[in-house]
């Protein structure tokens, strides 16, 4: 990682207030599903069994969540309120964290589909996404590295 690269969020997380430095969660390319309107959401593995032969990192989102914000999440209500920032330190106020079907993963919902609009992310664009707590809250940032395509 070049040094600096991720600097604007990594400013925002340390005015937050962050208990301790970002941590990556898992690289991904996004699918159609991933960058749709209509889906709304960010499909994201909890353990390491749901990365699907990806490299493993040091953490999974099971692992960092406590066990009150894993019972929020798959609760009935809303699921869980995160912060949600992109790679220039914008903040996408209404993202929400839930378990995703009957399986260990969890679904980024809410305001992702903002970030995908104004990142103009697309199918198979890669990104990075990364764990934080602010103020003891859940956060994620989520960085755009490579571009599967060129814009037109």
């Amino acid at each position: 990682m070049a040094p600096g690269r991720w600097s604007k969020w990594r400013r925002k997380v340390k005015w937050m207030g962050a208990e301790g430095a970002p941590q990556l969660l898992f690289e991904k390319i996004l699918s159609s599903l991933d960058a749709n309107r209509g889906a709304g959401r960010l499909v994201l593995p909890g353990t390491r069994k749901d990365i699907f032969g990806r490299e493993p990192t040091p953490i999974t989102l099971s692992e960092f969540l406590t066990d009150s914000e894993k019972e929020i999440a798959g609760g009935e209500g809303e699921g869980l309120r995160v912060i949600l920032l992109d790679k220039k330190g914008r903040w996408y106020r209404g993202a929400l964290l839930r378990r995703w079907g009957n399986n260990s993963s969890y679904a980024l919902e809410g305001s992702w589909f903002d970030l995908v609009a104004v990142n103009q992310l697309r199918p198979h664009d890669k990104v990075d996404v990364f764990v934080f707590r602010a103020g003891g809250r859940v956060g994620m940032a989520v960085c755009g590295t490579a571009r599967a395509h060129p814009l037109r």
